[in-house]
């Protein structure tokens, strides 16, 4: 089978927690990818509310001032792509 034009996306095991938050948690990486990852906070519509690059194993961040809802933690780098949901409750 042929699958050109398909490019085979990596995922990078990582950690929230805690999870639900208050809007403040941290993201564990496994490991630190030799390339350059850009972690993004994006909404239930699908738009990008944050985006910046990973510089540790283990960063914190502070999104107290969302909604209550589910966000979508995403990774991503040149071969690497991964996803999971943090739930914000209310404060």
């Amino acid at each position: 089978i042929d699958c050109s034009g398909i490019e085979d996306f990596n995922t990078l095991s990582f950690n929230i927690y805690p999870n639900p938050s208050n809007g403040m948690f941290n993201v564990a990486l496994s490991n630190l990818p030799t390339e350059e990852i850009q972690i993004r906070v994006i909404d239930q519509l699908g738009q990008v509310i944050y985006a910046g690059n990973v510089q540790s194993l283990i960063q914190s961040y502070d999104f107290s001032y969302l909604d209550a809802a589910t966000y979508y933690i995403q990774l991503v780098g040149n071969n690497i792509n991964s996803t999971k949901p943090i739930i914000i409750t209310n404060k």
